[in-house]
C-alpha cells in the first residue's frame, strides 16, 4: 500500500482506486471520532454508521482542502470529522427541539429533572414511530433526512425532488404535527 501523501495527491488528481485506498486507511480515524459521539447519536436518534459514511462521501472535497505544510492528514480528518458530527448533532437538535414542544420535555423524568440521554433518545423514538402515522411518505422521508442533519439541497437530491418541494413537503409535515400538538403532547408525557 502507498503512503498516506502518496494517496492525497493521488486523490487530488482525481483517481478512484486511490480515493478507496485512502478511504479504507482514515475509516479507522474517523470511527474512533465517532465513538466519542456515541451518547449524542443514540440520544439524538442518529445512526453513527450514517454520519460516518456522510463523512467518507465527503473525502474527496476534504482532500482538497487539505494542506500538508499546516496539518498532519490523520488530525485534519479527524478535525473534519469533529466539525461534521457536531453539525450533524446541531441540526438534529434544532429540528427535535422545534418539533417536539418544548414545554413537554422538563415534565418527562423524575420530578422534572433532567432527563437522561436513554430517556431522550425513547421520547424521539416514540415521536418518529407516531410521526410517520400521520405523514405521506415523502413528508416522512423528508423530515427524517431534515433531523438527520440533511440540507433542502441533499434531501431534495435523496428523493430525487425540487428543492421547493422538499419546502412544502416539510411544510405540510410541521402543519400536520402542530395540528396533533395535544396528541403528541401526551405521547410524550
Amino acid at each position: 500500500m502507498k503512503d498516506v501523501f502518496t494517496l492525497v495527491n493521488l486523490v487530488k488528481d482525481g483517481n478512484k482506486k486511490a480515493e478507496s485506498d485512502l478511504i479504507e486507511l482514515v475509516k479507522p480515524q474517523v470511527l474512533s471520532v465517532a465513538l466519542g459521539y456515541k451518547n449524542s447519536f443514540g440520544a439524538l436518534g442518529i445512526d453513527a454508521d450514517d454520519a460516518v459514511q456522510r463523512l467518507l462521501v465527503k473525502l474527496p472535497a476534504i482532500v482538497n482542502a487539505y494542506d500538508q505544510n499546516k496539518n498532519e492528514f490523520f488530525a485534519y480528518v479527524k478535525t473534519c470529522a469533529r466539525n461534521l458530527f457536531n453539525s450533524i448533532c446541531a441540526k438534529r437538535k434544532k429540528t427535535v427541539d422545534n418539533l417536539v414542544p418544548i414545554d413537554v420535555v422538563p415534565s418527562i423524568g423524575d420530578g422534572g429533572k433532567d432527563i437522561s440521554e436513554f430517556e431522550s433518545a425513547e421520547i424521539i423514538g416514540r415521536f418518529f414511530d407516531e410521526v410517520r402515522a400521520i405523514l405521506k411518505e415523502d413528508e416522512y422521508k423528508a423530515l427524517v433526512l431534515f433531523g438527520s442533519g440533511y440540507s433542502y439541497e441533499e434531501i431534495a437530491e435523496a428523493l430525487s425532488v425540487e428543492r421547493k418541494k422538499v419546502d412544502n413537503v416539510l411544510y405540510y409535515a410541521r402543519k400536520k404535527i402542530k395540528r396533533n400538538e395535544e396528541f403528541f403532547k401526551n405521547l410524550l408525557k
